[in-house]
């Protein structure tokens, strides 16, 4: 409803023309937006007002038509659709039984703003929301800055952001330590500050280890040691990545667990590859190997000259790593994704037992192996069993036209580096 409302306050009249309507179908819109700015101050009883107020016209002009009172469904839409996702519920199930049992409803109108209502349960695809810690402030991530900064460039050229907030703030905080006062030895204070707080301790429970260890510090050291420790000169940004994730080549999994990518590959590049692994006397089917070995695979296949002259990847020259992003992106793939170091050794089992949850968490083991004979087990025994991700992604992305900086300003007080 106030997606609706907000449409109509800006202009009622071109609402009712796009929706192939008259200009009278949006009278009580125009009723209630006509002496409200923003349609979330309106409330449910200034649309019942104006619904109370058309009907009385509507009795005034035609004394023999009969209005009925509105529904309980109505009231109960109006009261509360300024609460998300249950008011938008409560809605729609009110647009249903109005269509059902309201003919006259049924109109190109009625329908377009049901429409609107349902917008909340529609999924959001195509955007995955990470993070990116950085000693800098960042207006806009750019390509043209790689190399620039202190990060290392190991899974791939390009811009690294990470699902979990907690890898993105140690970034920040292991790059941001000595920015801006490079010539300064930080004192054996700020170490001892930085370890509380790698160790997730609260302010206050780091002010008070500090004391127990500094039994002489005055209150001028130990307060300077927090700020310079706790208030890092870093960032921290929470980025909207527009991909899906399956449009990125997983670093960890094999290629036939990927069809999306492998799909992309051009089918002449994937025969000259393959071609290229039997020659080698190695197995020669690409579909086997992880997405880490395909780069490997298309460095050398560049490498032993396999490629035909033209070819973007280029002939017998050791290849950059900017060219095999390029290349990438070329064929539709926009970055790369790969467990963080937390998450690494982490595979999950879950179980179900008669279509519900076995156990509340997924079962963990350390080996792909491990969890592989576990889920067997477990589907001999008589459960159902399936494979989980259980770990978070760090993701490398090769267009900066795909990154959106969420927040206006970083956020330094959200996550402590652990």
């Amino acid at each position: 409803m106030n997606n609706l409302l907000d449409m109509a306050a800006m202009d009622p009249e071109a609402l009712s023309l796009m929706m192939g309507e008259p200009e009278g179908n949006v009278n009580t819109l125009r009723q209630v937006t006509g002496r409200k700015k923003r349609a979330k101050s309106i409330t449910a009883q200034d649309y019942l007002n104006a619904m109370r107020s058309q009907s009385q016209e509507q009795m005034t002009h035609y004394p023999s038509k009969k209005v009925d009172a509105p529904h309980w469904m109505d009231y109960a839409a109006m009261a509360t659709m300024g609460a998300p996702i249950l008011g938008d519920a409560i809605g729609l199930a009110a647009d249903a039984r109005m269509f059902a049992q309201e003919p006259e409803s049924r109109t190109k109108l009625n329908y377009g703003l049901s429409a609107l209502g349902a917008m909340p349960f529609i999924p959001s695809l195509g955007m995955v929301k990470a993070f990116h810690g950085t000693p800098h402030k960042v207006d806009k991530f750019k390509m043209d800055k790689i190399g620039t900064g202190e990060g290392a460039q190991s899974y791939g050229h390009g811009l690294y952001f990470a699902e979990n907030p907690k890898v993105a703030g140690q970034y920040q905080y292991d790059l941001s330590r000595n920015v801006g006062n490079i010539n300064a030895t930080p004192s054996a204070h700020k170490y001892a500050a930085d370890d509380f707080f790698k160790n997730d301790y609260s302010l206050e429970d780091a002010r008070e280890g500090m004391k127990a260890a500094y039994p002489d510090i005055t209150d001028m050291e130990l307060e300077t040691a927090l700020n310079e420790s706790y208030r890092t000169q870093g960032n921290l940004y929470n980025v909207n990545l527009d991909v899906n994730p399956e449009d990125l080549l997983d670093w960890d999994a094999p290629l036939h667990k990927q069809p999306e990518i492998l799909n992309k590959i051009p089918k002449e590049d994937r025969a000259i590859m393959e071609g290229m692994l039997a020659d080698f006397d190695q197995l020669d089917d690409l579909s086997d190997y992880t997405g880490n070995e395909l780069r490997q695979i298309l460095r050398r296949t560049v490498n032993e000259g396999y490629f035909p002259e033209g070819h973007i990847l280029g002939t017998n020259d050791d290849i950059a790593e900017e060219a095999l992003s390029a290349y990438l992106k070329q064929q539709g793939i926009p970055g790369i994704q790969y467990y963080d170091g937390m998450s690494r050794g982490r595979y999950g089992v879950k179980l179900k037992h008669k279509g519900k949850n076995y156990t509340d968490a997924p079962v963990e083991f350390a080996t792909q192996k491990q969890a592989d004979d576990y889920l067997k087990e477990s589907i001999d025994k008589g459960f159902e069993a399936e494979h989980v991700d259980v770990g978070t992604r760090n993701y490398v992305m090769f267009d900066e036209n795909l990154i959106e900086i969420a927040n206006p300003s970083s956020l330094n007080d959200l996550v402590k580096p652990k």
